[in-house]
């Protein structure tokens, strides 16, 4: 849970850094026109890369408490509207007054989403692994047995 915590607080960081976008618009919907100029740019190549590789480990938090019973495109989606859900959530901050302005681009939803796919195939691929399987089920389980324990006792300090 802790490392669950400790990712979406990062990406928190990571998504509402302050950007310069070039422009005032808050919005930019023509494909690859960010990643092009990004790929042009000094420091862009990183911002590429935290594009991609910031939705990977969502889909295996969410591959883990679905236990892999996900089908392999329920979790694309699943991963897919994440993205989309930050990015407009990026895009409703700013309404903040002297809130960096964080335009809506449609390269972010691109990279995510190819993020999304290689995190959701490197999933399924670990996921046919017997070890994998093994390591879902006992994280699992033993959540469980530990949700089991606290209702347990909540139901007995209850009753007294």
């Amino acid at each position: 849970m802790s490392l669950l915590a400790g990712y979406l607080v990062f990406t928190f960081l990571l998504t509402v850094q302050p950007v310069s976008s070039g422009t005032d618009t808050w919005y930019q919907w023509r494909p690859f026109l960010t990643i092009s100029s990004s790929l042009h740019s000094a420091g862009g190549h990183w911002l590429l890369f935290w594009q991609i590789v910031l939705p990977i480990p969502f889909i295996f938090f969410t591959g883990f408490a679905t236990r892999g019973r996900l089908t392999f495109f329920k979790l694309m989606i699943t991963g897919f509207t994440a993205s989309l859900g930050v990015e407009i959530l990026v895009f409703l901050l700013n309404g903040i007054p002297r809130f960096p302005v964080h335009p809506f681009d449609v390269d972010d939803l691109i990279l995510n989403a190819c993020g999304v796919l290689i995190g959701t195939s490197a999933f399924r691929i670990l996921g046919r692994q017997a070890w994998m399987r093994q390591y879902i089920t006992d994280i699992m389980s033993w959540q469980e047995d530990d949700r089991k324990a606290k209702a347990y006792t909540g139901n007995f300090i209850d009753r007294k």
